[in-house]
Order: C-alpha cells, then sequence, then structure tokens
C-alpha cells in the first residue's frame, strides 16, 4: 500500500431544478504558473465509526489554491487503505481560493483520518484568473450532474463539488456523495456528478477555475486510465506526472467502458488529491451501485512543467 504523503516521508434522470452560474474575473498581472513554488498545506478531520467529518486546509495570507484533494487513511497510518469503506461527499477549492474543504462519511469498523490537501501559489504567480460556480437543486434520493466550462483561450487549473442545503453552507452528514469530480477533455472544464439520499432537497455546488492557456508554463501533460470495477470490491490509483512536471487539474470519473460518464450511478469516491509533494494524482474508488455488475472509472492528471 503506498504512503499517499510522499512529500514528508516520501445522473440520466430528470433530477435538476433551475441550474445557476456565476462567473468572476480576479486578477491581471501577466504571468506563468510555476508549480515549483507549491507550498503544501494539509489539515485533518478524526472520524468515528459510522460518523462524518470535514476539513480545510488553509493557504497563507497573499496565497491562492490551484489544486487540492482529500483522502482517507487509518489514524495509526498516512497510507491509504480503500478497503476501509469510506466516502468523499464534498471536495473543491474554496470559491475565494482561499483553501481546500472537504467532507464524507467513514462507514468503516474504526475510526478514520480525513486529510485535506492544498497546494498554494502567490496570487500574483497565478495571474488572471476565472472562477466559474454553479448550483444545481438535486431532488432527494435522485441523481445531480453539472459541467463548467471555461470560455475560449482558457483552460482549466482545478474544479470540485460539494452539496449543500439551499442557502446555507457546506457541511458533513448531509447525505449527499460525489462520484464524479474531473477535469473535462482537452481542459475545457470540469464536471461533478453525484448522489443525493436526503429526504429534502440539496443543492450541488459545482466550481471551476480556469486560466488564459498563455500564462500556463510549458503547456499541459495530460494522463487518464479508464480501469475496470466489479460490484462490492474497492480500487485505487496512483496517477504519475511526467518527470519535471507537477500536478494541476485531477480527478476520477464512474462511466462506461467506452470512457463515456455514467452521471446517474450510486458508486462512491473513497479518495481523490493530489499527493503533498505534487508529483501525482491519487484516487480510490468503491463499487456500491447493485444495478449493473461492471462498470469503469477514469482517473486523469494534468501535469505542467516545473517552470
Amino acid at each position: 500500500m503506498k504512503h499517499l504523503n510522499a512529500f514528508q516521508t516520501r445522473l440520466g434522470l430528470a433530477v435538476m431544478g433551475a441550474g445557476v452560474m456565476f462567473a468572476s474575473q480576479v486578477g491581471s498581472v501577466a504571468a506563468v504558473v510555476h508549480p515549483s513554488s507549491y507550498v503544501t498545506k494539509t489539515a485533518t478531520a478524526i472520524v468515528a465509526s459510522a460518523g462524518t467529518g470535514a476539513a480545510t486546509a488553509t493557504c497563507p495570507s497573499g496565497d491562492v489554491v490551484v489544486t487540492g484533494g482529500a483522502y482517507w487513511h487509518p489514524t495509526t497510518s498516512d497510507a491509504s487503505d480503500p478497503t476501509l469503506a469510506t466516502s468523499i461527499s464534498s471536495s473543491s477549492p474554496q470559491t475565494n481560493l482561499s483553501g481546500w474543504y472537504a467532507n464524507g462519511f467513514n462507514q468503516s469498523n474504526q475510526s478514520m483520518k480525513l486529510t485535506v490537501v492544498a497546494q498554494c501559489l502567490p496570487k500574483s504567480a497565478l495571474g488572471s484568473y476565472t472562477i466559474l460556480k454553479r448550483e444545481v437543486v438535486v431532488d432527494p434520493n435522485r441523481p445531480g450532474n453539472a459541467d463548467l466550462t471555461c470560455k475560449s483561450g482558457q483552460a482549466v487549473v482545478e474544479g470540485g463539488g460539494v452539496w449543500h442545503k439551499p442557502g446555507k453552507n457546506p457541511k458533513p452528514g448531509l447525505f449527499g456523495f460525489l462520484s464524479t469530480s474531473m477535469p473535462d477533455a482537452s481542459t475545457t472544464g470540469w464536471s461533478v456528478a453525484g448522489w443525493s439520499s436526503s429526504a429534502s432537497d440539496l443543492d450541488l455546488r459545482v466550481v471551476a477555475v480556469c486560466v488564459p492557456l498563455a500564462i500556463i508554463s510549458g503547456g499541459y501533460t495530460g494522463i487518464a486510465v479508464n480501469l475496470a470495477a466489479s460490484y462490492g470490491n474497492a480500487s485505487e490509483r496512483y496517477q504519475a506526472c511526467p518527470a519535471n512536471k507537477l500536478a494541476v487539474a485531477g480527478g476520477v470519473e464512474w462511466g462506461h467502458g467506452d470512457g463515456t460518464p455514467d452521471t446517474d450511478v450510486r458508486n462512491v469516491i473513497e479518495s481523490s488529491s493530489v499527493s503533498a509533494d505534487g508529483s501525482e494524482w491519487y484516487a480510490a474508488v468503491r463499487f456500491t451501485d447493485g444495478r449493473v455488475a461492471t462498470e469503469f472509472y477514469t482517473v486523469k492528471v494534468y501535469c505542467l512543467s516545473q517552470g
């Protein structure tokens, strides 16, 4: 079992209500993203068996988050163990880019840690960027999904999804989970899907951050793998970046053998995060939807030159 914290020790149904999308343009400094200057921040919540928890990894003052994620692991080790049943309910950059927020459920028979990772850069290093946000109302016991697309001449560098009650802030224990949170093809945007088991309406907030292609040093290297999974089992994948490149956008998606997404699936994401040294993306999933016998999940990461 690999140690994730490598730097330190090394939905087809008519379920969506009216969606509201917001875009804000921030920054105007002409710059080039150099991920070699990442500052890594983490935050951890200890969650009892059958409990829920949340944590926020906050960037230093003057910095903004450029990638991040969340992963579960035992309290006695920093190594993730996907055979211990957990799930991610929300995982996203905060809408002011001050850090990364995540919450989730611990369905295992022991206490677990939820660790949230934020990779941060000075705001001036990121330069000009656009924050996209969309709110989708999801009916009880239904799937919900939404896509955000960067405008022409931009590429996505991060994104995510959080569940919350209408008009309220995100919090753990809302009985919604994520099945997909991943950059789209050709870095054009971000897709999120999930399932609400709540007895009342929930909002699924999707966030994406886009930057001009001109500020990306060395361009993107995109790597994706489509893997088979079977009902009742967990699976994990470490997707490494090439030498001298670091991860920016990354994530995981449930879908079909031909790579098309399945937006109404009830499978879960257990973990999805950039590693603490920024060299790879880690994802763990659990096949919990008994309606089908075989399905696939895709792990994707986009990597940037270290400058």
